[in-house]
């Protein structure tokens, strides 16, 4: 019988418990908490291998025998996760919003928000997370919450350092978002960029942000891409590479060397960022609302004809293996689609690059339009080898073959 009165106190929310099995206000079990105890105490013995057992060792290495290698952990992992999903903290209980976790090596990252699907120990004081980092070759990453259901387990009670503030994450279908990097090395934070990419991610995902956008996020963002080198050739720039050298042979070396190394390392960021993205979803409600800035870069100038039209050109060639693009119009103010937009429409489909056209749809939703316009417009849409359909609440556009 468990005695602890901190023990005791873990019982099971009443959400989301199915799948493992455990009624509503279960108490935590022995096992559980005995799970618990060998990761946080055999971080070096126990943790690291079992970590091992559930990665992909190659590209190579099929499901089949990831599966075989990690089965052998399978009741300590079931145990482990059950304790943080079900007797763990949900964000939105939590007044905890920054977790502290250190790498060894500087990694760029394509993605804002990691899907923990192996074990994550982080902690809750800057202090204690700067003290066992790696300055010499390390970073440090800030982790915020990207979801309210987003949980973790307090392990600072049962750990050999409670001072530490140790909490884990494993295995959530919530993801954490990275708020900021630390370099340990040249102290430098580059939460001001973190911030930007993460607003534009918000932005081409159609979701509300933690955090007000800024002007600065978009000139940060536009820098970004205007120093994008697969992209000097599309967009017209004013400083020619003789130009460039000049402008680097001005700079002092060391100064020269350490600015590349760490606008080498955002840009490579940045790159990876934008070709992991598959689908791209715009929401005129959440932009306008959350982060209306980014629409200068998204669409074109509401004083213009082509106001509502989004710059799908540009988009194709920022995210350069985006295969769906969607558009969200204001639900409660329909946009109405009539033979100015549609014309203008055509035009930017146009400029997509030929490569990208075959392989992607286009679909805007909550859209109305002027009768006949749209069985007008279709024939010169196929003219141009697009189809353009009629949907439930809005139209979708792809590439015929």
């Amino acid at each position: 019988k468990i005695k602890c009165q901190q023990a005791r106190s873990l019982v099971a929310d009443s959400e989301d418990n199915d799948k493992y099995g455990i009624a509503p206000r279960q108490s935590i079990t022995m096992q559980h908490l005995q799970a618990m105890l060998i990761y946080t105490h055999f971080e070096d013995e126990f943790a690291f291998t079992f970590r091992t057992a559930l990665k992909r060792k190659s590209a190579t290495e099929t499901d089949e025998e990831l599966k075989r290698r990690a089965s052998e952990f399978w009741h300590f992992s079931k145990l482990l996760r059950e304790t943080v999903e079900v007797f763990g903290i949900s964000m939105e209980q939590s007044k905890i919003n920054t977790f502290y976790h250190n790498i060894n090596y500087k990694l760029p990252f394509q993605y804002m928000v990691l899907y923990l699907s192996l074990p994550l120990s982080v902690s809750i004081n800057l202090e204690t997370a700067t003290i066992f980092s790696d300055c010499e070759h390390g970073i440090m990453l800030e982790l915020q919450k990207d979801d309210e259901k987003l949980k973790y387990f307090d392990c600072s009670w049962l750990s050999c350092h409670a001072n530490d503030g140790e909490r884990l994450f494993f295995g959530s279908v919530y993801g954490v978002r990275i708020k900021s990097i630390r370099e340990l090395k040249t102290d430098v934070n580059y939460e001001y960029f973190m911030h930007a990419i993460s607003i534009f991610d918000y932005t081409i995902s159609g979701k509300i942000p933690l955090s007000e956008s800024t002007r600065t996020d978009l000139l940060i963002i536009a820098t970004l891409v205007n120093r994008r080198k697969d992209l000097k050739d599309e967009y017209d720039r004013d400083a020619t590479e003789e130009e460039e050298e000049e402008e680097e042979q001005r700079q002092p070396v060391v100064v020269e060397d350490e600015h590349r190394t760490h606008q080498k390392y955002i840009d490579c960021m940045f790159y990876d960022f934008c070709m992991s993205k598959r689908e791209i979803r715009i929401s005129f409600w959440n932009m306008s609302r959350y982060y209306p800035a980014m629409q200068m870069l998204l669409f074109y100038d509401k004083r213009c004809k082509k106001k509502n039209v989004c710059v799908f050109s540009n988009l194709c060639k920022i995210f350069k293996n985006c295969k769906q693009i969607i558009i969200e119009y204001y639900a409660y103010s329909k946009l109405e689609i009539d033979e100015v937009f549609l014309e203008h429409l055509l035009e930017e489909l146009q400029l997509i690059p030929m490569e990208q056209q075959r392989n992607l749809l286009v679909e805007l939703v909550n859209v109305k339009w002027i009768q006949n316009v749209l069985e007008k417009y279709k024939t010169q849409f196929m003219a141009k080898s697009w189809s353009i359909e009629e949907k439930e609440g809005g139209v979708r556009i792809y590439r015929m073959h």
